[in-house]
């Protein structure tokens, strides 16, 4: 997996920035820093745990990052 964190969950292009090796010449794209979709699956599972009565806090967020390190595994395999 490139990205641990997954990448940008809502990516904008902020600019490209033109590299140049010895090898090879074209654009690298700057895209916006913020929210993770690591951070965007956490939120989301924490939302739903958040319903269950019988868990303390630190289960619930323990959970939830879980729950998203999951999530970026199973999207990484079922990449083309």
């Amino acid at each position: 997996m490139a990205d641990k964190m997954g990448g940008a969950a809502f990516p904008r292009l902020l600019e490209l920035k033109k590299y140049r090796t010895d090898c090879d010449e074209g654009y690298e794209i700057d895209s916006a820093k913020g929210m993770t979709l690591w951070d965007w699956y956490a939120g989301h599972a924490l939302g739903g745990l958040g319903s269950i009565d019988d868990l303390c806090l630190s289960d619930t967020t323990r959970i939830a990052a879980e729950l998203a390190d999951a999530m970026l595994i199973e999207r990484e395999k079922r990449k083309p």
